[in-house]
């Protein structure tokens, strides 16, 4: 959107550190998956499938492009699975119609990332997830 912006000043700066801003939060997700499953369980119990219900959904047959493609490492995939790309990026160089596009995607990023702090009980992944809330 900031390449798109032809007017220099505020507004472009701004566009060009909300980008920065939102690079950051995809590091630091990213980083927080990683770090989860580096010492993820290699074998999965009939307990655990029992009481995890994302473990249950992965022997299920959800999610396996996380072992496969990925290694069991984090991928950069949309909240839908997608690979990132940037066709959905709105940069239409009409400033007002950009930032409505962000605020409508910042607010489903911060509705799926309170669907995941209820989710779990790990302080550590709640103590990330509030800071993105509250940001």
């Amino acid at each position: 959107q900031a390449w798109n912006a032809h007017m220099p000043g505020k507004y472009r700066d701004m566009l060009f550190g909300i980008a920065a801003e939102e690079f950051g939060h995809i590091e630091m997700l990213a980083t927080m998956v990683a770090q989860l499953l580096e010492k993820a369980p290699l074998g999965i119990t009939d307990d655990a499938a029992q009481s995890d219900p994302a473990v249950a959904a992965v022997i299920g047959g959800t999610g396996m492009q996380q072992a496969i493609v990925a290694g069991a490492g984090a991928r950069p995939p949309d909240s839908n699975g997608n690979p990132w790309q940037g066709s959905y990026v709105t940069a239409s160089g009409n400033l007002l119609a950009d930032f409505t596009a962000n605020a409508n995607a910042e607010m489903q990023g911060r509705h799926q990332v309170a669907r995941l702090y209820h989710m779990t009980d790990d302080h550590g992944v709640r103590d990330m997830l509030s800071f993105l809330l509250a940001r």
